[in-house]
């Protein structure tokens, strides 16, 4: 999609941008609807949009942070399936690796195009002898990246989500 038309979707107004490798970026607490999926991302936090390198007027990926604020590991994993059971709702397929069983939870998605990687990162230090199941203050995120231009998609398989 061309910078220009998102811009004109949107109502945020974007930081940098405009050159080769200068991402645009932002702030808040706003909601992201993802074009031609249905699907409506709610009360982000950042964004950053990089650009095509042969054609910076172009988006290449956008990533999205989720949470207005740092989950625990237990919301961490019930925000994250809910995002799970919202996007098999609006008919996206649940990508694996070729290689990957079919029944294990899926953290890239399809549909119209466009593949959504969820992700997730700790913001804090690790504590030996924690319980991982508990531990930590994280941050969601998705990337969205067409999905011609997404690593590994050749090496990829899309199904609708096992229920």
């Amino acid at each position: 999609m061309p910078i220009a038309e998102m811009l004109a979707y949107s109502s945020l107004r974007p930081e940098g941008g405009g050159g080769v490798g200068v991402p645009y970026m932002g702030g808040g607490d706003f909601d992201i609807r993802v074009v031609g999926t249905g699907l409506t991302l709610a009360q982000c936090r950042y964004y950053f949009i990089t650009t095509q390198r042969a054609d910076p007027g172009r988006i290449d990926a956008l990533s999205i942070g989720l949470a207005p604020e740092s989950l625990s590991k237990p919301a961490l994993d019930a925000a994250d399936e809910g995002l799970r059971r919202e996007l098999a709702n609006e008919g996206w397929l649940a990508g694996r690796k070729q290689a990957d069983n079919k029944g294990k939870e899926s953290r890239v998605w399809l549909k119209a195009g466009i593949i959504l990687h969820m992700d997730s990162r700790r913001l804090d230090t690790p504590v030996a002898g924690e319980n991982p199941a508990t531990a930590g203050s994280w941050i969601r995120f998705v990337d969205l990246v067409a999905e011609a231009g997404y690593p590994g998609i050749k090496y990829m398989v899309f199904d609708p989500p096992m229920k």
